[in-house]
C-alpha cells in the first residue's frame, strides 16, 4: 500500500520512497525516510492534496506524489509476529551476512605467536607487510634511549601500565603517536565494574561478565580481570580519581549492563575524563621514573626468529639486521621514533 491509500487517522510506518532525482530526494529531505511512522491527518474537500504528520510536524504532499511513497500498517506490524529462528538457523544467517562470520572474509596468520590461526584479511595483511624501514639504514650503534619498560600508548592502559612499573622500580619509557591523554580513555562515560561491596564477590562479578559475552571470553582472563577489580578502583581512588561518593566518603555503585549486583563506579557521566586526567597528571609527575615521548609513532620492532625482542646490545643487533641470526629480512620489526633511530 502506499500513503495515498491510509484512512484519515491511521498511521503507517514508510518503507520505500519511490520517485527519483530531486523529486525523491525532496522526499527524504522531508523526513519521508524508511522507518518514519505516518499519520494522515486529513484529505483536502476534493480528495487532494492529503495532510499528513510524520516526525511531529504537519506536510502536504498531492496524491500522486503520495502513491511513490510506499507504507506498512502500523496496526497490522503490531500485530505481526516473526518465526523464531532455532539457534542453528541464526548461525547460518550470521555466516552469511555478518561480517565477522563470513568464512570468505578471514585468512591464516603466517608469523607470530599467533601463527595459524584466522583473523580478517585486512588486518593479516597488515601484520605481514614488510618494514617501512630498510634494516641497513637502522644506526644500532647510536641509541637515543634505554628503559627498563617500554610502554607503547599514552591511554588509560599505557599510563597506568607505566605508573605501576614504575612503583616496582623500573626505568620506564612511554612513546604515543599524538599527546598523553589523547586516547579512547577520554571519552569513556559509563564506568568501571568492581565486585567491592558486602552484597557482592568476584564470584558473582564472574558469572555475570562470563555469562554476558556469551561464553566466549577466555575464563582465566575473567577470572583475573574480576579478582584485580576492587584493588584497581582502590588505586585509582588513592591516585585521586573523583568517583561518585557518599557523603561518608562511602563508594556510589550503580547496576551497570548485565549485572546482578550495582557495582558501576562511575564519575558523574565523565569517568574516562577524570581517570584519564588523574592518571596523566601521574605520569608527569614521576619525571625521574618515566619518560614521556610524545608524538612518536612506534612502526616496528625488531625480533629474532623465535619472536623474541632484539637485546639492547648493539652489536647483537647489528648482527642480527646483517642477517647472521638466519631471520627473514622481511620480517624484521623495526622501531622508529619519528626522527630518532633507537
Amino acid at each position: 500500500m502506499t500513503l495515498k491509500d491510509i484512512k484519515i487517522g491511521k498511521s503507517a510506518v514508510v518503507t520505500a520512497v519511490g520517485g527519483e532525482g530531486a523529486l525523491r530526494q525532496h522526499f527524504l529531505d522531508m523526513g519521508v525516510i524508511p522507518g518514519a511512522e505516518v499519520t494522515v491527518v486529513k484529505y483536502a474537500p476534493l480528495g487532494d492534496p492529503v495532510e499528513l504528520l510524520i516526525q511531529g510536524y504537519e506536510l502536504t504532499l498531492r496524491l500522486d506524489d503520495a502513491a511513490k511513497i510506499v507504507a506498512e500498517k502500523r496496526e497490522e506490524n503490531l500485530k505481526f509476529e516473526h518465526v523464531r529462528l532455532t539457534a542453528e538457523e541464526k548461525d547460518e544467517i550470521l555466516k552469511e551476512y555478518h561480517p565477522d562470520r563470513i568464512t570468505e572474509q578471514f585468512t591464516e596468520i603466517k608469523i607470530g605467536p599467533n601463527k595459524g590461526e584466522k583473523a580478517p584479511i585486512e588486518l593479516v595483511e597488515m601484520l605481514q607487510a614488510k618494514p617501512r624501514l630498510a634494516p641497513e639504514k637502522v644506526d644500532l650503534d647510536h641509541v637515543d634511549y634505554e628503559t627498563d619498560v617500554l610502554v607503547i600508548g599514552g591511554g588509560g592502559a599505557g599510563t597506568a601500565a607505566a605508573i605501576m612499573a614504575s612503583e616496582a622500580g623500573a626505568k620506564v619509557l612511554l612513546a604515543t603517536k599524538l599527546r598523553v591523554g589523547d586516547a579512547n580513555t577520554m571519552m569513556a562515560e559509563g564506568g568501571i565494574q568492581a565486585a567491592d561491596k558486602p552484597n557482592d564477590s568476584p564470584a558473582q562479578h564472574y558469572l555475570d561478565a562470563f555469562g554476558g559475552g556469551h561464553f566466549d571470553g577466555k575464563p582465566e582472563l575473567v577470572y583475573t580481570l574480576v579478582n584485580k577489580a576492587p584493588s584497581v578502583i582502590k588505586w585509582l581512588n588513592d591516585l585521586g580519581v573523583e568517583f561518585d561518593k557518599e557523603a561518608d566518603g562511602t563508594m556510589v555503585t550503580t547496576h551497570g549492563g548485565g549485572t546482578s549486583r550495582k557495582r558501576m563506579h562511575a564519575c558523574k557521566d565523565y569517568s574516562g575524563a577524570e581517570i584519564m586526567r588523574t592518571l596523566r597528571d601521574e605520569t608527569f609527575n614521576r619525571p625521574d621514573r618515566i619518560t614521556v615521548v610524545d608524538f612518536t609513532a612506534a612502526i616496528e620492532i625488531i625480533k629474532n626468529d623465535k619472536g623474541e625482542a632484539v637485546r639492547k646490545d648493539a652489536k647483537y643487533g647489528k648482527q642480527y639486521l646483517e642477517g647472521k641470526y638466519g631471520a627473514d629480512p622481511y620480517l624484521k620489526k623495526i622501531i622508529d621514533w619519528g626522527n630518532v633511530n633507537a
